[in-house]
């Protein structure tokens, strides 16, 4: 019998004791019953091998070592069992959370937990897909390690960061305000400041409000000086630059009683240690109105970082100040505004419009003529008319029958406004009278670096323009002479008018290159343009600059509102004349093919197969094409009248057929009845035989037009 060992078990009978060796006991002999043992025998051997596995020297021995415990064992759960030499085991304990089992050569075990690394993962194998969201924080990259080349184009768009997580801390170049926006303007709580000197009470409060709806209130609590101040901790302080100049606001408002105030800047090392506190002078505030204190300061040796305080003097128990508009930006001047919006009016670094905030926008910024000089005049700010832009305008009231209007960046004695020579400069201004129309004329004066007049151009004049009840453009553009370094401007009407004409100024602008929109002071001036040795400029804005615009040859137009062009903009070119008239559409101006099948005469239509009858427009070059079927002999015309105006040629074209499937082949022209006809700008599409068989015509052309771009286009879109 076969012997199986250990996949199932031998069953041997039981010799009898009254057998005979030659007996045969179920069925086997004694022979056999010996043979079987045997097999059974070598069986188990070779299963077990000659020496037991390991170190032990039988396998009882080996029995024994389990039963013992002498060989690793599993001490918890996720333990493992792991070779770490020939016959040689060891106890692997369990990893943590979220690791892997590696193969790790350098480990005593071979193995270890751990993360998979980077190197182990194929290119492409990890994909958005099978990345659960906000599965990957900022605590899973590292240091730098995602820069702007791992970064796909627009891979991260807004809906992508989250609310809060670009502060200004961290924009390489901070814009505007510097401060928080709850230390700039208190609207969500009082958290930007800390009580200080005196130990005052500091709480947001809705009672006064210079911007939104909130201030900060302080109230004192005892006799003496009070402050509040930016929390300390250098995470609340503003980083600075060594050298870079930098302004402090606040505006006040006095609860009680009127007393002393003004801004402080305090300046601190990298480590956060105190060096000097820099003070504005001091200012009253009112109990009615706001007040606004600053200084302008640079950031001294060694500062790394500056805080800011209000300070009120003087205060008496329960005194009360609002506090409202804080601000610290770089620079020198400027107008209060918003962490994140740029700051108007630098007088360091100007940015497009060179005059102040208050000279630009006519007032508006201070509600006073600062800024401005009477001119037989007296000056004003006024909400009335409507102005041009803002709240306000310069209201200008002649005193005398000469000259009455202002001066600005200085007068006819000197200019405060620096210029480069030989750059281009534009100055520009809106007027407006309810009554008066008069005209009033716009100077330029130039001035040396000493001050005086400069001796190649002392003024440059602008064109006059008549005040009427609606607001005209002032506008000068000019290369400043060379050995210039200063300008300043005067806007004065006629120099005979009746005494008391009263004419508002507003919208002014002084910048760099020709042209341009008006724009407050800090924001770049769109439109600006280059300007050629004849004058030539670029020019942009709405509707058709034909008999509007004027410029010299060779300027160019971009109309911006185009509806007669497929791209929605078209470039004109000023070809002849320094008036407004003699712009010519440039070669890019594209009409688009147009279905014109409305203008085909009566027993003409369009093929039923391939069928077109179209017109198209690009610079000054037409197209037509036509593939119309004729019903009846009797059709001469395939236009019921002429061309639409902008798609003419001009007087006479001559005009070939390019085929006709009819049996007389009659030739097809535009105009006259020759083979080779002419077509004049009134005359329709003719064919040239006076009674054509019934047929499809297909006919193909192009020309050149000298008609001004079309208002409107014919027909529909083809």
């Amino acid at each position: 019998m076969a012997s199986n060992y250990p996949g199932s078990l031998d069953s041997f009978d039981t010799i009898a004791s009254d057998k005979k060796t030659s007996d045969s006991v179920g069925g086997r002999t004694h022979r056999d019953m010996h043979n079987d043992l045997g097999d059974a025998i070598e069986a188990v051997q070779a299963e077990l091998g000659t020496t037991p596995s390991g170190s032990y020297a039988t396998v009882k021995a080996r029995f024994e070592a389990i039963e013992g415990s002498t060989l690793p064992q599993v001490d918890a759960k996720g333990d493992l069992i792991v070779g770490t030499a020939d016959n040689t085991y060891d106890n692997l304990g369990v990893g943590t959370n979220d690791t892997v089992l590696l193969a790790a050569s350098g480990e005593t075990k071979g193995v270890k937990w751990a993360q998979v690394p980077t190197a182990g993962i194929a290119d492409d194998a990890v994909t958005a897909a099978k990345i659960a969201a906000d599965a990957v924080g900022s605590a899973e990259i590292a240091a730098n390690a995602v820069g702007s080349s791992e970064l796909a184009d627009n891979a991260v768009d807004t809906a992508a960061i989250a609310d809060g997580a670009v502060t200004a801390a961290k924009l390489a170049v901070q814009p505007g305000n510097l401060l928080s926006d709850n230390a700039a303007s208190i609207e969500t709580d009082a958290s930007g400041w800390a009580a200080n000197t005196g130990s005052p009470t500091v709480a947001r409060s809705t009672a006064q409000a210079r911007h939104g709806s909130a201030s900060l209130l302080v109230t004192a609590t005892g006799n003496g000086t009070m402050s509040a101040i930016i929390p300390s901790g250098t995470a609340n302080y503003v980083p600075v630059t060594v050298g870079e100049t930098y302004t402090a606001v606040a505006s006040f408002y006095g609860g009680v009683t009127s007393r002393s105030v003004y801004v402080a800047v305090l300046w601190y090392t990298s480590g956060g240690s105190f060096i000097v506190q820099t003070n504005a002078d001091a200012i009253t505030s009112g109990t009615g109105s706001w007040v606004e204190s600053r200084v302008t300061a640079v950031a001294p040796a060694t500062a790394a970082y500056a805080r800011m305080t209000v300070v009120m003097s003087s205060a008496a128990t329960s005194d009360t100040f609002y506090i409202d508009r804080v601000g610290l930006w770089r620079g020198n001047g400027g107008q209060w505004a918003m962490p994140g919006e740029p700051i108007r009016g630098l007088t360091d670094a100007p940015l497009g419009n060179l005059l102040s905030l208050n000279q630009a926008t006519g007032t508006d910024a201070e509600g006073a003529t600062t800024g401005f000089t009477a001119l037989y005049s007296t000056l004003a700010s006024a909400t009335s008319p409507t102005p041009a832009q803002g709240s306000r305008s310069l209201e200008v009231t002649a005193t005398t029958t000469s000259y009455a209007g202002f001066n600005l960046g200085g007068d006819q004695s000197y200019g405060t406004i620096p210029v480069t020579g030989g750059d281009i400069y534009t100055f520009r201004a809106k007027v407006y009278s309810a009554a008066a129309t008069d005209g009033v004329t716009p100077i330029i004066y130039w001035w040396t670096s000493a001050g005086n007049v400069a001796a190649s151009t002392a003024s440059t004049v602008g064109t006059e323009v008549a005040l009427a009840a609606s607001w005209k453009d002032l506008a000068i553009t000019v290369a400043a002479p060379s050995n210039a370094a200063y300008a300043s401007f005067r806007v004065r009407a006629d120099a005979s008018h009746a005494s008391a004409i009263v004419w508002n100024a507003d919208a002014l602008s002084f910048h760099r290159g020709a042209a341009g929109v008006w724009q407050a002071p800090g924001v770049p001036i769109p439109g600006q343009s280059r300007i050629a040795v004849n004058n030539a400029v670029d020019l942009s804005g709405t509707g058709s600059p034909e008999g509007v615009v004027t410029a010299a040859p060779g300027s160019t137009w971009l109309q911006t509102d185009a509806t007669t062009d497929v791209k929605g903009w078209i470039r004109w070119i000023k070809a002849t004349g320094t008036g407004n008239t003699g712009w010519q559409v440039g070669p890019e101006a594209d009409a688009g093919w147009r279905d014109i099948s409305s203008l085909l005469n009566t027993g003409v239509a369009k093929s039923a197969s391939s069928g077109a009858a179209a017109l198209c427009r690009t610079g000054d070059v037409v197209q037509v094409h036509f593939n119309v079927t004729i019903s009846a002999g009797s059709v001469t015309q395939l236009t019921s009248g002429a061309l639409p105006t902008g798609f003419r040629p001009s007087s006479k074209v001559p005009i070939g057929i390019v085929g006709v499937s009819t049996a007389s082949s009659a030739d097809a022209s535009l105009g006259t009845t020759a083979a080779l006809g002419y077509y004049a700008q009134a005359s329709p599409i003719r064919l040239t035989a006076s009674a054509p068989n019934p047929g499809t015509v297909t006919w193909t052309a192009s020309w050149i037009t000298d008609d001004a771009w079309p208002a409107s286009l014919p027909g529909s879109a083809a």
